[in-house]
């Protein structure tokens, strides 16, 4: 009697244990990877690339990523001083904005950075490049403005370009062989020279806020993305061009843009986070993606889970969904970026508090995971 009650009882937990490994949910944890220490922990700053680097930050951290095939590692680089909160790149000047409000820059094309403060300027809240053009929000006697900084040349001249509300958010730029576009939350500047912005050319965002914007690689398409996840492309008028694309859920972006190119396929991905969440519970569903092609048009009208339809042919970041949904897919994405001159798929991405993951190929397979 009591062999055949062990009987019954092992019999269940191969039930049990079968039906398990058919639930997706049972199938995504036995999956998922081991979790890696990052070596650039915390709260990452955004990506930028100078040269053959790409620099990132965290607290007073700085390191540089040497940018070339071949290479797969990050180095320490000399600190500006100070608590990071972001990076920017214009003409060879490698910009640091800490959380006092000073901006110092280094010109990065030399064998070592050597910072040196940006004058005339303080309580810097944000700062953005196109080119050779550094864009500030900061206080400038005495009144908070939108500011160009001439990077072409050593003196790095500055011109005010206009009065901006000190709580207001300045929160990208992006150009093309067009003009130049200033991003808020509330809508975006547009103008057709570099340092000369009239706010009579101003496209106002209503019932949303903008979070990102970026240029469509080798295309002449700007577009910009809003909190409830809509893309909208810019133009040159005094009205936002409308929504191309959206997320397929109730998600939010977290502001999050980047392209990622495979040869002839071209993908923009945003990052997403749930309604409510908190950074200690929760899938976040770190980034998705959608295609584009070499113009700059959309070929579908939602954004998809990477790996979702990859046995039809789709193009994607990755190739297993299973696998994202076990690691990126649980943090949040603040910035992304995907290597120029590595010759390959390789993508870092600076979550919100688990460091810099990438997706590289770890023992034989390609992954997500803290990057080592």
């Amino acid at each position: 009697m009591k062999k055949h009650f062990h009987k019954i009882i092992l019999s269940i937990i191969i039930l049990i244990t079968l039906s398990a490994c058919s639930d997706p949910i049972f199938y995504t944890i036995m999956n998922e990877p081991r979790k890696l220490d990052p070596l650039i922990n915390g709260s990452p700053t955004n990506f930028v690339t100078a040269g053959d680097f790409i620099y990132v930050a965290t607290g007073s951290n700085l390191f540089k990523f040497h940018n070339v095939a071949g290479d797969n590692y990050w180095l320490g680089a000399n600190r500006p001083g100070g608590f990071i909160m972001q990076l920017a790149v214009a003409g060879s000047y490698l910009f640091a904005l800490s959380d006092n409000g000073i901006v110092k820059y280094a010109d990065h094309t030399s064998s070592s950075l050597f910072w040196n403060n940006l004058s005339g300027v303080d309580d810097v809240r944000s700062i953005y490049a196109i080119g050779n053009n550094l864009y500030i929000h900061a206080r400038h006697d005495g009144v908070h403005k939108i500011i160009h900084v001439n990077a072409v040349n050593a003196g790095l001249a500055q011109t005010p370009l206009f009065e901006f509300n000190r709580n207001s958010e300045f929160i990208g730029a992006a150009g093309n062989s067009s003009g130049y576009y200033l991003c808020t939350k509330n809508g975006y500047y547009y103008s057709t020279s570099a340092s000369s912005f009239s706010t009579n050319n101003f496209s106002t965002l209503t019932n949303d806020y903008y979070m990102g914007i970026i240029q469509l690689a080798t295309s002449n398409v700007v577009v910009a993305i809003t909190r409830e996840g809509k893309i909208h492309s810019l133009t040159q008028d005094q009205h936002v061009g409308g929504s191309v694309a959206s997320f397929s859920d109730s998600r939010l972006a977290t502001g999050a843009l980047a392209v990622w190119i495979d040869g002839a396929d071209h993908l923009l991905l945003a990052g997403r986070q749930d309604i409510g969440y908190s950074t200690n519970t929760g899938y976040t569903y770190g980034y998705v993606e959608i295609e584009f092609n070499s113009s700059g048009v959309f070929q579908e009208t939602t954004f998809r889970i990477p790996g979702l339809d990859v046995s039809e042919g789709k193009p994607s970041t990755v190739s297993s969904q299973n696998l994202y949904l076990s690691s990126i897919g649980k943090n949040p994405v603040n910035h992304i970026i995907q290597p120029k001159s590595t010759g390959n798929t390789l993508i870092f991405a600076s979550t919100q508090k688990s460091g810099v993951w990438s997706y590289r190929e770890r023992h034989g397979k390609w992954q997500w995971n803290a990057e080592e």
